[in-house]
Order: structure tokens, then C-alpha cells, then sequence
């Protein structure tokens, strides 16, 4: 395990949209989703203004998202950067990013913890990070098996699925009192795994194929 101070954010944006309304779970959701195809071009829609956007090469790509418990920050996990976008809910909302791997592939809550939890499919890593005084500071990291590309938390928040897709397992992770990671179990499978879901009360895991169907 790994602990670090967090990296200064390295830019902060303001997203003014037009003409959008919050008026049901549908609408909020598309609300967003839209909000985080801003971070992959902002230039193509009309009316939106973002400030000190980089150029088309380095941007970030999102591949998964999270909202706080709160309703007040929304966690966007980016591909590309490796980096983490943190976008107010509230209007006028404000980006800021944070550079926290180098290939972000699912991003979690834990609630109970207030941590958001990340897999990086190119260092294979386990990262556990939390919002604090108005920053994204890194509390634990471990190596988990290759090509991390999704992460299940059971109901309780203190014990978390990993599936790696090339190297065909999946993995169970507890987290401590402490916020670190220790491991419980990996399983091999015949198949690369992508999705995975808790059920029967948090007794049974349920996994995907991520190509077989």
C-alpha cells in the first residue's frame, strides 16, 4: 500500500449550460451525461462556455461516472488522461481535474467512507481517494490482477469486486477500518470478465462476460 498527498488540480473550468433543467431522474441523468461529453469537445455545443480547455489530443475521454451521497459533485473517471473530473451540480458548474494514473476505467462511491475508488487498466491499480477541504487527496492504492476494467462495491462498502479482463479473474478486496485494501480472494475464470453485480444480500456475485454474451 501506497500513500501520497494528492497532485495540485490542473485546471479549473466553469460549465454555464443553456436552456437544461433538472425536472425528473431521466432528465438528470441525460443532465450529466451530457455534462461529461463536454469534457470530450466542448467546442461542439453551442452556448457552452469552458475556460481554458486543452487541446483535442490530451482530452480526457470519461468512462465512468459517480455522484456524491450529497448530490453536490459528480466523479468523472477519465480514459484518456488518467485523470479525475470533479463537476459541481449545482449551476454555474465548475470543473476541476485531477491527475491521480494513467488509464481510468470505473470510478465508485463508498458512501459509509466517503471514498471514491478507481481501477487504472494500464498500471493495474486499486486506488481508494476522498474529497476533502475542496480537494481529491490519495489515501490507498494496491496492484490487483491485469487490465482492471470494473469495480462492485457490496452494501456495506467494506468489501470490493474487481474484474481484470486479460488476465481472466476477478478479485475481492476488503476495505479496512483503516481505508486500505486487503485481499480476500481471486478467482480465475475461462473467460474475460467486464461487469459484475452483488446479489442475495451481498452472498453471491454474479459476472459478465465481457465478449461471449
Amino acid at each position: 500500500m501506497k500513500r501520497a498527498p494528492a497532485k495540485p488540480a490542473s485546471r479549473r473550468s466553469r460549465i454555464s449550460p443553456r436552456g437544461w433543467r433538472q425536472s425528473g431522474s431521466v432528465v438528470q441523468t441525460w443532465h450529466w451525461v451530457a455534462i461529461s461529453l463536454l469534457l470530450v469537445n466542448a467546442a461542439a455545443v453551442p452556448g457552452l462556455t469552458i475556460e481554458n480547455s486543452r487541446p483535442l489530443e490530451h482530452r480526457e475521454l470519461p468512462a465512468a461516472m459517480a455522484i456524491d451521497p450529497a448530490g453536490e459533485r459528480l466523479f468523472v473517471a477519465n480514459e484518456s488522461s488518467g485523470s479525475m473530473s470533479v463537476i459541481t451540480t449545482s449551476e454555474p458548474h465548475i470543473v476541476t481535474e485531477w491527475p491521480i494514473g494513467q488509464r481510468l476505467a470505473d470510478v465508485v462511491m463508498v458512501p459509509s467512507r466517503n471514498l471514491v475508488l478507481t481501477v487504472d487498466t494500464q498500471q493495474h491499480l486499486l486506488r481508494a481517494h476522498r474529497w476533502q477541504d475542496d480537494r481529491l487527496v490519495h489515501i490507498a492504492e494496491i496492484q490487483v490482477p491485469a487490465h482492471p476494467v470494473q469495480l462492485q462495491g457490496d452494501a456495506s462498502g467494506s468489501r470490493i469486486a474487481v474484474s481484470s479482463r486479460w488476465a481472466r479473474q476477478v478479485s475481492l478486496w476488503q476495505l479496512t477500518e483503516g481505508d486500505t485494501f486487503e485481499p480476500l480472494w481471486v478467482q480465475d475464470l475461462d473467460f474475460a470478465p467486464h461487469h459484475l453485480l452483488f446479489v442475495n444480500t451481498d452472498a453471491t456475485l454474479i459476472v459478465a462476460d465481457a465478449f461471449g454474451g
